[in-house]
Formats: structure tokens, C-alpha cells, sequence
């Protein structure tokens, strides 16, 4: 039994059809693992800024409070002095 002209173009349209549905189908994963990485990967960056946040928010605390200290004490030697 030998394929005519007409079996080979449905032969080669269910091929290209297959193909086309495997490349979708593909695509669509490669789209989801994309945007999992992408959401895992703004995950990290919003910790580590919160970190970094809180980690400068401590340092301008502690310098506030420094600079508080002097303040008081130069107020202390200013009574003295008048």
C-alpha cells in the first residue's frame, strides 16, 4: 500500500500540528519557570533591602543617639562655663 499525495500532506499537517503544540506547550513551561525565578528573585532582593533597611535605620539611630549625648554634654559645660 503506497501513500498518495493526499496522505502525505495530512501526514505532514499532523506533524506540523504536533510540533506546534509541543512548542506551546514547552513555551508555556519555559514562561512559568521564568516567572517563578523572577518572583523568587524579587523575593530575595526585598530581603536583603529590608536588612539593609533595618541595618541603616539601627546605624542612624545609634548616631542620633551619639550626637545626643554630646549635645547634652556641651550643654553641661556650657552651664559651667556661664
Amino acid at each position: 500500500m503506497s501513500l498518495n499525495e493526499n496522505d502525505l500532506k495530512q501526514f505532514e499537517k499532523i506533524v506540523k500540528t504536533t510540533v506546534q503544540d509541543s512548542e506551546q506547550r514547552l513555551e508555556s513551561r519555559l514562561e512559568l519557570k521564568i516567572d517563578q525565578k523572577v518572583d523568587e528573585a524579587k523575593g530575595e532582593i526585598i530581603s536583603v533591602l529590608s536588612r539593609e533597611i533595618n541595618d541603616s535605620a539601627e546605624i542612624n539611630r545609634a548616631v542620633i543617639s551619639h550626637i545626643d549625648s554630646h549635645e547634652v554634654r556641651i550643654t553641661r559645660l556650657e552651664k559651667k562655663l556661664v
